[in-house]
């Protein structure tokens, strides 16, 4: 016969834990809980900072707007300081887009023979990797210029 008694339940094991052992779970699991909580945040923020950035290039025209939003909350602009700060947004907004329609093509340049630089070190399983992976860095982050607008004139005599 075997006796049972001696052999501790799963209920039983967990009464015998001493003090300091119980602490020590219990600050494992909080520090395990934090960390946790850490990398979904980063993560989550990592997500939405990619979203606004990627918008804010695809979508240039909408800066103006969305920093006069911005700018009338913290400084608590009057409704005239919004229109004079949308006015002076959507011009600078302009320009800027003026000159990266001018500096695009030669940034592409450079990263084009970046690119080729790279894929003759590679071997060609690698290089074409390398050139899946630039696609899509240059799809993300370099995004079609928009056309110029149009002229008021040119504008106005298309219509009629």
């Amino acid at each position: 016969m075997t006796d049972t008694t001696d052999t501790p339940t799963a209920p039983d094991r967990c009464k015998r834990l001493t003090p300091a052992r119980r602490r020590w779970r219990m600050v494992a699991f909080v520090f395990v809980l934090l960390t946790a909580g850490f990398i979904a945040g980063g993560a989550t923020a990592a997500i939405v900072i990619r979203h606004m950035v990627r918008d804010a290039m695809l979508h240039p025209e909408r800066m103006p707007q969305r920093m006069t939003k911005r700018l009338s909350r913290r400084l608590d602009l009057t409704d005239q300081q919004q229109q004079h700060v949308l006015a002076i947004l959507t011009a600078r907004q302009k320009r800027l887009q003026a000159i990266r329609r001018r500096v695009q093509p030669e940034v592409l340049t450079e990263l084009e023979q970046a690119k080729r630089e790279i894929a003759v070190v590679l071997d060609a399983e690698q290089a074409a990797e390398w050139n899946r992976f630039y696609a899509e860095m240059l799809e993300l982050w370099m995004p079609p210029l928009q056309p110029p607008p149009e002229p008021a004139s040119r504008a106005t005599s298309r219509k009629t």
